[in-house]
Order: C-alpha cells, then structure tokens, then sequence
C-alpha cells in the first residue's frame, strides 16, 4: 500500500514536472516573471515635446474639448502644453524675444494679421532628473523647436474640400464636400458674398439617402478646425439639412478621413447614423 501511495505520488508530481515543461516560456520584456524581462523596456531618456491647439475666449459648449492639438491655426488664440506633463519637469518657452516658464499657456496672435506674419519659431526646453541607471549619458536637457502655421481663411483647412468615401453598407464610394460658403441670411439662397468664411459651413452630400435637400447650409452646429469637424449633438432642433451628433476627421499625414453623423431632417427626424472612411481627393 506505501509503495502504491509512493508510486502515485511519484506519478503526480512528474506530471506537473512534465506539464511545466511543455508550457512556453513568457516572451513579454515589460514582465518581471519573464526572462526576457528588460527594466528599461518603454521608458524614455529626457525628451521635450509639445502641442498646440485653437483655443477660444468664450466658454465653449461641454461637446468639444477644451484642447484640440492640431498643426494649423486661424489667427487668433493658440495653446501650448507639454506632451506628457510632469510636475517634476522645468519648462522654458521661447517665443520670440518672450519667455515663458509656466508648463503650459495661451497667447493671441490676431494682430499677425496686419502685419503676414507666419510660421512663427516656438521652442520648448525642458529639464527634469534623468534616469541615470536606463540612459547613463543623458544629461536631463531636451530641446525642441516648431512652427506655428496659420490659414488665411478656412478653405486651407484640410477639412475643407472634396473627398472620395466609402459609406458603411455601401459598394461603391461617392463624392461629399465641405465649403465655407456665406449667405448673407443662411439658407435663404440668396447669392453667396463670401467663399471662405470662418464658422461657415456647407456641408455636400453628407444626407446620403437624399431625403433632405443635397447641401446643409450651417453656420454654427458644430466646430470646425484644420484636422477635424465636431458636430454638436442634438438637443431637440436645429438646422434642417445639416449633420449632428459625430464628426469628422481627416488625417494630415496620409490624408485618410474618417466620420459619422446624422442629418437632421423636417420635424426635428434625425436619420440613421451614417458612417464613412475614405481620402481627401482636393
């Protein structure tokens, strides 16, 4: 009967012996418990990097957010933060002869508009204590210098143009539009006097059931930036004919949009909720 018991117990634990065996090895670096564990894996030396964003002088609606990082602006208020703020960090902003030691500020440049100015110099430099043991040679100094980029008129936005989308559900792909046409009374079409206007917005074949007539005519439900449209949700009204509740994003590298919306129709019907992906085509 010992010897059965010995046996068994033999038997048990040389399965377990056999069954860790054959379990992989972890291959994760970010996990102690791995033997490829690597102590520094995803931490960085002391690097400067930062964003900017339209900001704006009135309180704006709980939808948007408060900070919108893009790489083009109209000429007005910017913001500046620190990509990764850090208490523990020195920051000094250089902005022209001006500097700045605070981690993150606004300042309004519409006065750039007499005078052209463009593509203004903005660096950042920050100072922090390195880690020492990942990056011996880092002396905890980074440097960073960009360009503040202002449009003329939002018809350099990138979201403003033609685009070629394909609508989810659909085989083929169609044509949709942003301009920034005015009127001098919105959607009265009388003639239009301005074709670039900022916080004027004229949405083409955004209804795509054309149920609703082709072109949205909308000069408030919504923000518009350089990289990307929000559209206001819907609170029980609006604009016929003009996209609410989504947004839509363009990408300034490859050009590649995206978005969803849905349009309002007569007696406050909203559609269904329109998808899309696609490419800026001009």
């Amino acid at each position: 009967m010992k010897k059965f018991i010995f046996m068994l117990a033999f038997g048990i634990v040389g399965f377990g012996l056999q069954h860790c065996k054959d379990e992989p090895l972890c291959n994760d670096p970010s996990n102690p418990q791995c033997p490829n564990y690597n102590p520094c894996y995803g931490k960085k030396s002391v690097t400067a990097d930062f964003e900017m964003s339209q900001m704006f002088a009135v309180v704006t609606p709980d939808y948007l957010d408060k900070f919108n990082p893009d790489i083009a602006f109209e000429r007005d208020r910017i913001g500046f933060r620190p990509i990764g703020l850090d208490t523990a960090t020195k920051y000094t902003w250089l902005l022209g002869s001006e500097i700045i030691t605070e981690p993150s500020f606004e300042r309004n440049f519409a006065n750039t508009q007499q005078t052209g100015e463009n593509n203004i110099q903005i660096t950042l430099i920050i100072e922090k204590k390195p880690n020492l043991i990942c990056f011996p040679n880092d002396d905890g100094r980074d440097t960073i210098t960009k360009h503040i980029r202002f449009v003329e008129s939002p018809c350099e936005y990138l979201t403003s143009g033609d685009f070629k989308v394909l609508f989810e559900g659909d085989k083929d792909s169609t044509i949709v539009g942003v301009r920034n046409w005015h009127q001098p009374v919105a959607g009265s079409r009388k003639p239009i006097d301005d074709s670039c206007r900022f916080r004027r917005r004229v949405l083409l074949g955004f209804d795509h059931n054309k149920i609703q007539q082709d072109t949205g005519w909308d000069g408030s439900d919504g923000y518009q930036f350089n990289s990307k449209i929000i559209f206001a949700p819907s609170l029980g009204g609006g604009t016929e004919g003009t996209a609410y509740n989504g947004y839509f994003k363009i990408d300034p590298l490859s050009l590649k949009i995206e978005g969803e919306h849905q349009i309002l129709y007569p007696d406050t019907k909203f559609s269904k909720k329109y998808r899309f992906k696609g490419r800026k085509i001009k």
